[in-house]
């Protein structure tokens, strides 16, 4: 019987080997390439967070359109003739990640996008805490906002410019709920306050109970209203006068005193 010599096994095939410098040259393209990526990504969030101050990139989808102007704003903001600086007192990081101010901060932006001559500044005050300085008769707290021109300054609290939902009790099982914010008139008002270049002036006089609530709700009026307000107390001060050119006076303000003048 004839014995029958097996072949032996086909050679496994030989995969192709990289070298070591190959290896390393692939390596370094691949660890290029990442660092380009990421170079990339931080330019455009620069370039974007940039451009946002500059130019309005956000469309307004809410159901009231809490974050658009009104005509009557832009109209204003598009006719300032001066510099106007806006500080936003927080980092920038904060101010875009706190939901509360996400309204104040787009409408802003859409100033200074409608008009050069209005600039964003964000002042962290932890780290720029001399920034104070230029304000001595202000108390600043993160997310105020001032407004200032080479007229004046105008300070905004930001308890004033946060909005509020209401829910209406009516339709509470229905879940409809709106959303309420001053923020536009309380903004657009500074604005207007700053870039008037003359103020007219109003006296609230005091001594006679008048209301207090009535007379702070006034203030803040014709505050925004770029009025310059000032307090007389009949019982020790004198009687401003109307037209007088060494104190003048262009309102006096009477509210509901509690007791008569005699």
């Amino acid at each position: 019987m004839m014995n029958k010599t097996a072949k032996p096994a086909a050679a496994a095939e030989k995969k192709p080997r990289i070298s070591r410098r190959k290896r390393a040259k692939y390596t370094s393209y691949l660890v290029v390439s990442i660092a380009v990526v990421l170079v990339c990504v931080i330019g455009l969030n620069v370039i974007v967070g940039l451009l946002s101050d500059r130019f309005n990139l956000e469309l307004d989808f809410t159901g009231n359109s809490r974050f658009s102007l009104s005509k009557e704003s832009e109209d204003f903001v598009r006719d300032v003739r001066i510099p106007v600086n806006v500080y936003l007192l927080n980092s920038r990081p904060e101010w875009e990640k706190a939901s509360s101010s996400e309204q104040i901060l787009s409408m802003i932006r859409k100033y200074a996008s409608i008009n050069r001559n209005i600039k964003l500044n964000f002042i962290d005050l932890d780290t720029n805490p001399t920034f104070k300085n230029k304000y001595p008769k202000l108390t600043l707290n993160p997310f105020d906002v001032i407004f200032e021109s080479d007229y004046r300054y105008y300070k905004i609290d930001q308890q004033k410019l946060a909005g509020y939902f209401n829910v209406d009790s009516y339709y509470y099982n229905k879940g409809k709920i709106t959303f309420s914010s001053d923020a536009e008139n309380l903004l657009t008002g500074a604005l207007v306050n700053v870039c008037s270049k003359t103020q007219p002036i109003a006296y609230f006089l005091t001594g006679n109970g008048e209301d207090e609530k009535a007379n702070a709700a006034f203030t803040e009026l014709l505050s925004m209203n770029s009025f310059s307000v000032e307090t007389v107390n009949l019982l020790t001060g004198d009687l401003p006068t109307l037209n007088n050119d060494d104190h003048p006076v262009d309102f006096l303000i009477l509210s509901a005193p509690a007791s008569d003048f005699t």
